[in-house]
């Protein structure tokens, strides 16, 4: 099956964003594969949020530790 949209390429850029941009990245995929850059940028946005709580746990329980 022919698509209009196969060969097309698409761009997305993904920021995660406190005050400052913590985290960017690009991704660039052909349209034809779309649910496949759907995939990556969910999968990496998730990697990079729960390093982030992760991190952000960590610290806590140090502070804590100090009191």
């Amino acid at each position: 099956m022919w698509s209009v949209t196969a060969g097309l390429p698409v761009r997305v850029n993904a920021q995660l964003v406190d005050g400052t941009v913590g985290w960017a990245n690009r991704f660039d995929e052909d349209m034809a594969d779309v649910f496949k850059l759907q995939d990556q940028v969910v999968a990496r946005l998730a990697a990079e949020t729960l390093t982030r709580l992760i991190e952000t746990k960590r610290s806590l329980l140090i502070r804590m530790a100090w009191c």
